[in-house]
């Protein structure tokens, strides 16, 4: 975007991901950029941490799905 000159006020961005407040948009902060983004994942709800334990050992058999026996983090 930098070198299309695409970084100013007149430009907009919308940034979905799993988890936005981790991206690192230091460079583009100073350029006053507008950018609205949303994480899909809510890391304060109390099964968090267990669905991403969850994730992880999913992964770690060789991406198998193990269902998360929790909470759903949708309630």
């Amino acid at each position: 975007a930098s070198e299309l000159g695409m970084l100013s006020v007149y430009y907009t961005y919308i940034f979905t991901s799993l988890e936005f407040t981790l991206l690192r948009l230091d460079d583009v902060a100073d350029q006053r950029v507008n950018i609205l983004g949303f994480s899909v994942f809510n890391r304060t709800h109390p099964f968090f941490q267990e669905f991403v334990l969850s994730l992880n050992r999913s992964w770690q058999e060789n991406c198998d799905h193990a269902p998360f026996a929790g909470t759903p983090l949708s309630s």
